[in-house]
């Protein structure tokens, strides 16, 4: 018997094309035809062709208002507060870091002699530097990628920041307590807590703009490293060691490094705590303190300082805001 032809006239095409019907996948045989728009939603059959162009020219459209500044501001700080919930062991050991800097310096400083006052302060403005600066740094350098998707998505930058720092001024206020009731009762200054306090609170406050800076412009991979000698270099022309005088003998240059210098206020604070006090015998003792070191033992020179050291907070948060909005704005459009 003759094998069937194909169209081509040759038998073994019809084979192959009959084979290859045969092993055709199950899942595209009797394969349905696709439904219409109409089959989909039975209602649109009902509405009429005036209401249905309505429709279709979007007329019904409500555009999509984003929610205000403050409330972004809240979603923020509270997306934060989580995260340091979250992450509770990270706050817990900076805390350690600072207890244990507070009981270091007090147990090594726990005689009273005036003779060492400059070292004991030079030594808490140093442990505060290092503290905080590390602390902030973790604010928003391991939340840059998720800064630049937030702003790229439309969120209000400024809102960004402050809902961020605001949840950070939990370590800021707690911080200063802690060292405070461990350095206070050890050491027994001759200043009352709530001075002690309030240097260190604003000390903090200027230590964490200062890691806030550097997070924005330094790389994340060597923010601490930088943070650290920053920290460090600030504390060494803060007129201690090299003294004002001879940071006043180089020019302009030494006393632009004294003048942004948090630790020439801090410590110029501390000192003045610790004698505005002190009975009028000491008259001399603070007379040579202010030659040698040019810090002015007075209350109202405390309170200058405490106010110094907030505006060189405000510099360095807003320097620290223009640089995350100023680099890298292709990742924030």
């Amino acid at each position: 018997t003759p094998r069937p032809a194909s169209a081509s006239g040759s038998p073994a095409v019809a084979v192959k094309q009959s084979s290859s019907v045969a092993k055709k996948p199950f899942w595209k045989r009797n394969k349905k035809p696709r439904p219409t728009a109409e089959d989909r939603d039975p209602r649109i059959i009902a509405i009429d062709e005036d209401e249905h162009k309505k429709y279709c020219d979007n007329a019904y459209y409500h555009r999509r208002h984003p929610v205000g500044f403050f409330y972004q501001t809240y979603l923020v700080y509270v997306r934060s507060l989580i995260q340091q919930k979250r992450n509770l062991s990270v706050l817990l050991s900076d805390c350690v870091m600072v207890a244990a800097c507070a009981i270091l310096i007090g147990f090594l400083f726990r005689s009273k002699d005036l003779d060492s006052l400059d070292t004991v302060n030079f030594l808490i403005t140093l442990s505060v530097g290092l503290t905080a600066t590390q602390s902030s740094l973790k604010v928003f350098g391991a939340e840059r990628v998720e800064f630049w998707r937030e702003a790229s998505s439309g969120m209000n930058r400024l809102s960004y920041f402050i809902g961020k720092n605001l949840a950070h001024m939990n370590f800021v206020v707690v911080a200063p307590a802690v060292y405070t009731l461990i350095y206070v009762p050890i050491r027994q200054p001759r200043a009352d807590s709530a001075t002690i306090y309030s240097i260190l609170l604003m000390g903090q406050i200027a230590c964490t703009g200062l890691g806030l800076f550097i997070a924005a412009f330094a790389a994340p991979k060597k923010a601490q490293l930088a943070g650290a000698m920053t920290a460090l270099l600030l504390n060494m022309v803060g007129g201690t060691n090299p003294q004002i005088p001879q940071l006043n003998d180089m020019g302009p240059i030494g006393v632009f490094a004294y003048s942004i210098s948090y630790s020439r206020y801090m410590t110029e604070a501390l000192t003045a705590a610790e004698t505005y006090q002190l009975p009028p015998v000491f008259d001399v003792m603070k007379a040579g303190i202010n030659v040698q070191f040019t810090w002015v033992c007075t209350k109202d020179q405390l309170n200058w300082d405490l106010g110094l050291l907030g505006a060189v907070a405000s510099v360095l948060y807003t320097l620290a805001f223009l640089g995350m909005i100023g680099l890298h704005r292709d990742k924030q459009r």
